[in-house]
This record gives structure tokens, C-alpha cells and sequence, in this order.
């Protein structure tokens, strides 16, 4: 039986110190909106436009680097799967045709062809198969990013005195 397997990006559900920060940043937005203090509200923005400004360098970043962001991707998402779901490699390694990530037995799963034909490495062909997709993604967080710093920006003039 031969299953597709799709790839697709996933969104982590947690909460860590940006998560505490946005609610931080936020309740003070409230607050400064409720007691109708300017002071807060400004705070309020400088806090958002700096935040969003962080994570464009980031984007900016990642984008730059290109090649590299897509590789450390794939390598963390089978690492991840070698070691919570073998399956995964498994069903990976078969629907393409590749062994092990790096090479044919760097986090490898044995299939039924074994080791006894030489497969390609499934990096290289993961790279060729999803690494413009990959790309494309990070275009469109990095042209998201703009958008939100460059409409805060705006709304911060808007409201200032």
C-alpha cells in the first residue's frame, strides 16, 4: 500500500517568554485605554513597535540566510520525528526513496529494501522537494512582518499628540 505523506508546517502551541510578553504588553494596551492615559498608550506602542521590529530582524534574518534556514528546518523536524515517531522516517524513507538524513545511516529506520542498495540521503532529496516551498513560506512571513511593523508605525503617528 503506497500512502501519500504530506509535509506541512505546524504551529507550536506554548507558552513561552514572547507568549508572557504579548500578554504583558497587551494588558498594559488595555489599561491605558480604560484610564485613558496617554503615557501608557504611547508606552503601549513603543512596546508593540519594538516587539514587531525584533521579529522583522528575525524574519529578515532567516530569509537572508536562506539555504541554511531550510536545512536547519529539516534537520530539526527529523530529529523530532526520529525520536517521537520512527514510523515517520520509516514512511519517509519509503515514499521517497532516500536512507538516513545526512547519510544512509545518520537517524536511518530499516526498510524493506535495507542497506544493501545505495540510496540517496533523504536531506538531499527533501531539500530539492520542499526547499522552495520553504522559501516561499519565509517570503511571506518576512512581507507579513513589514506589513505589521509599517501598520503600527502608522497607527502610532496617528495617535500621537
Amino acid at each position: 500500500m503506497n500512502r501519500g505523506i504530506a509535509l506541512v508546517p505546524i504551529l507550536s502551541v506554548g507558552v513561552d517568554m514572547a507568549s508572557i510578553g504579548v500578554v504583558s504588553i497587551s494588558a498594559l494596551g488595555l489599561v491605558g485605554v480604560i484610564k485613558g492615559s496617554r503615557r501608557l498608550m504611547n508606552l503601549y506602542f513603543g512596546l508593540v513597535l519594538a516587539f514587531i521590529g525584533v521579529q522583522v530582524g528575525y524574519a529578515v534574518a532567516g530569509f537572508i540566510s536562506g539555504t541554511s534556514w531550510v536545512e536547519a528546518s529539516l534537520e530539526r523536524s527529523w530529529s523530532e520525528a526520529y525520536q517521537k515517531d520512527p514510523s515517520l522516517i520509516y514512511d519517509l524513507q519509503t515514499e521517497f526513496n532516500c536512507r538516513g538524513f545526512k547519510t544512509q545511516d545518520d537517524r536511518a529506520v530499516d526498510t524493506p529494501l535495507g542497506s544493501e542498495i545505495f540510496l540517496p540521503p533523504c536531506s538531499q532529496v527533501l531539500e530539492t522537494m520542499f526547499g522552495s516551498q520553504l522559501d516561499r513560506m519565509g517570503s511571506m512571513i518576512v512581507c507579513i512582518r513589514l506589513i505589521q511593523y509599517a501598520f503600527r508605525t502608522l497607527s502610532a503617528s496617528f495617535l500621537s499628540p
